[in-house]
Parts: C-alpha cells; structure tokens; sequence
C-alpha cells in the first residue's frame, strides 16, 4: 500500500488534473451579487471580496466568516441564474481544493439536503453539477466515520443518476468517497460504481483515464475489495493502462494500483499473467520529467519481479499444461524458460510430451500459439532439446504444418519454432 505522504500527494494531482483552465474562465466574469436577492446582505458581501483574491487571502476571508459559509453556499445554489451558481460553486470548491482545511469551516450536515436537492434540478450546467457532485462527496469524505452510511450510498446513487454530471466529474466525486477507509465499502457496494470506475478502454481520454485509475487504486487500497477488482479484470485494464499510456500522472496512479495487486495473493497471479513483467519493465527504459516516476517504476518492477519469483513456478506450470489450456503470461515468459528449463527432464520429460500432444490435439488457437511457443524455448534452451523432441514420432512434422494454419499467431509461433529445431545457433538469427 502506498504511504500517506505519498497517497496526499497523488490526491491533490487528482484534485488540480487537468481543470485549472475551466476554473479560470468560470471565475474571471463574477456576477453582481448585490443585485441578487437570494444572496442579499452577508452572502454577497463575502462573494464580492473573494473575487481576485490569492488563495491565502481568500482562505482567511472564508475563516472570518466561518459561521457563514455553509448559508452562502445554500444562497447559491436557490440562485436562479444558472452562471451565478456555476461561479459560487467553483469558487468554493477552488478553495476547499486549494486548503482543505476550508471544510473545517462549513458545517457539513446543513449543505447535504441543498446539494442533492440542486443536483437533482432541471437546467444546471454541466460545469455547476460536476462542481455540485464534487462537494456533496467531498463533505462526506471530510466527515469520515461521523459521515451517514445512508448519505454516502444516496450521494452515491445520484452521482451516477443526474445526466448533467460529466463522466470525469462523476468518477471525481465517487473516487471522494472511495478515498476514506470507512466509506470505500459502502461506495462500492452501490450497483453502477463498479462498472462507472472501471470503465476503461482504448479511447478512454487521460483526464477520464486517470481519475478511473486513481479510483481503482482507492479500491485495491482495501483487502476486502480485491476479489472485486479480480472479477472486473482491473488487472488486465491497468497492465493496458501502462503499455498504450505515457502520461505520467496515469503511470504513477496505475503503478501504485498494481503494486497493490502484486502485494496479495487474492490477485498476484493474475496481475503477473496480464503481463506486468514485460509492461512494468518496458517503462524503464522511457524518459520521464518527473524523477519520481523512476523512482516508482524501479520500485514496481522490483515488486513484480519478487512476485515472479514466489509465483513463477515449474509446479504451476505443470497443472497449467495438464488442464490442456494455455494462455500468453508469465510463466511462458523468457525468465521462467532461463530459470525453469532442466526441470522439463522430470519424469522423463513427461510435460514435453504433452506439449506435443497439445500440439497435435488442440482446437483453441492461443492454446496452440503458446505450445509451440514452450516447445520451441525448450529446444532453444535445453541441452538435449533438440534430441530429445527428435526422438518423439512425427513431433516436428506436426510443429511444421502449424506453419500453414489460417491463425497467424500460430503459424508465426510454428514458424519460429520450426527455427529453433532446426538452426543449432539460434542466438545468431
């Protein structure tokens, strides 16, 4: 698990991502808070200074008025005008992200009701409702264990129900909820979070990727939940995540979510057989700006390497081959063949054999492209590999009509291991 120095740190990176310009361009036109009766007297008066202000000057005017600040918020959002409630909510959410000890001034339980009631309005913008969205979650994230059960599932449910919430500001305020430990679960539990956070594809944009990445890191942040992040296939997501991706804030959140995985047994396995080997080491040799990225895909590697080491095992390989269904992952990999090669002598070179069986009698196309694959690591490898899979009736004919196949996975893998049989310097090719 990350530390908290370190988990501080990637939440406000989640906090800013990518909206800094979007806040500027709401807060550069105020409107005339004088003129709006909603906002009449101390309300607009506070409004009005905190226009322009740095951020410490703003913090300190929101601390003198203390007292208030939850019934200017309230002010806001019964404003009609939908641009004077898109600024107010923007202003206080630029605040409280700035400082979060701004929600120490607002008393949480008084704006719940105000909020769900104006994201549950007719004709908000959608810059107001992620805004919205963000400070309901963010109150009940602050208010930790004190924070209503049945609040954080509602808040929850009207996240992923109000259509004017964006899908970056929907996966914004439920990673709020997710980030405290003793909300994570009840959040999760909501029919639609699971299949919201975890929704990453190919196109997936990187604010959207990111924040999906962050809120799965969240969740493999809690033991309870990693059976959970298994059956969704996190595993596969993220590895994808770090192989087509080279923005750095989604490296970092999706290193530090498959270190998790790495580090427990419900998911470790799975995690090496999506290819984080080959994934994880690829990022080394990448040029990165932030140092600090170095710094964790050193530490992430070292952490899949270990776990290759405790998983990556002749014995699983052996079951692997007897169920007759093989698929692409670590122990087919380069490092399990240096490692494990000899052991293929045991009884005789029995898993040889049945990898020619498998060869022989196989349907499934990846099954097949992986045997050959073994097959010809073997011969590569081992002393007498060539010898000994000579010594087997028809083996290599078998091997050289896979070359013919209408699959190309297995007719290259055929291909190559057809070479591997044949050429006594393999290396030299």
């Amino acid at each position: 698990m990350a530390n908290n120095q370190e988990r501080e740190r990637l939440m406000k990176t989640a906090m800013a991502g990518g909206e800094e310009d979007t806040t500027a361009s709401i807060l550069a036109s105020p409107p005339a808070w004088g003129s709006i009766s909603e906002c009449a007297g101390a309300p607009a008066s506070l409004l009005t200074q905190l226009h322009g202000k740095d951020s410490a000057s703003q913090f300190a005017l929101c601390d003198s008025a203390k007292g208030s600040i939850a019934d200017t918020i309230a002010a806001c959002l019964r404003v009609a005008d939908p641009a004077a409630a898109t600024y107010a909510l923007t202003l206080f959410v630029d605040i409280a992200r700035t400082n979060s000890a701004f929600y120490n001034l607002v008393q949480p339980a008084s704006l719940y009701d105000p909020l769900a009631k104006f994201l549950a309005k007719a004709g908000i913008s959608e810059a107001a409702a992620d805004k919205a969205a963000y400070l309901l979650t963010a109150l009940l994230w602050q208010a930790g264990s004190t924070a209503p059960k049945t609040r954080v599932a509602d808040a929850a449910k009207l996240v992923l129900q109000t259509t004017t919430v964006s899908e970056v500001g929907a996966i914004d305020a439920l990673v709020n909820l997710l980030k405290h430990t003793e909300l994570r679960v009840v959040a999760w539990s909501v029919p639609g979070v699971r299949a919201k956070v975890s929704d990453i594809t190919a196109d997936t944009p990187v604010p959207l990727l990111y924040k999906c990445c962050f809120a799965l890191w969240m969740v493999s942040c809690e033991a309870s939940l990693l059976e959970d992040l298994k059956d969704l296939g996190a595993h596969f997501k993220i590895k994808k995540a770090i192989s087509t991706n080279r923005n750095e804030k989604v490296i970092r959140v999706a290193l530090q979510c498959l270190k998790n995985m790495l580090g427990s047994n419900v998911t470790a396995e799975d995690v090496l057989d999506a290819g984080a080997l080959e994934a994880v080491d690829a990022l080394q040799y990448e040029k990165w700006r932030d140092a600090e990225v170095y710094e964790m895909v050193k530490s992430v590697s070292k952490s899949v390497h270990s776990a290759v080491a405790e998983h990556s095992n002749f014995l699983r390989y052996e079951n692997e081959v007897k169920k007759k269904s093989l698929t692409w992952g670590f122990i087919h990999s380069e490092k399990f063949w240096v490692e494990n090669y000899m052991s293929f002598e045991k009884d005789d070179y029995s898993v040889v054999k049945q990898l020619v069986d498998i060869v022989m009698q196989a349907s499934d196309a990846v099954t097949l492209a992986v045997a050959l694959h073994d097959i010809g690591e073997f011969a590569r490898l081992h002393p007498s590999g060539k010898t000994v899979l000579n010594r087997m009736p028809s083996a290599k004919a078998q091997i050289m009509a896979k070359m013919g196949d209408s699959d190309r996975e297995v007719a290259r893998e055929a291909l190559l291991c057809t070479q591997k049989l044949m050429l006594n310097r393999w290396q030299d090719l």
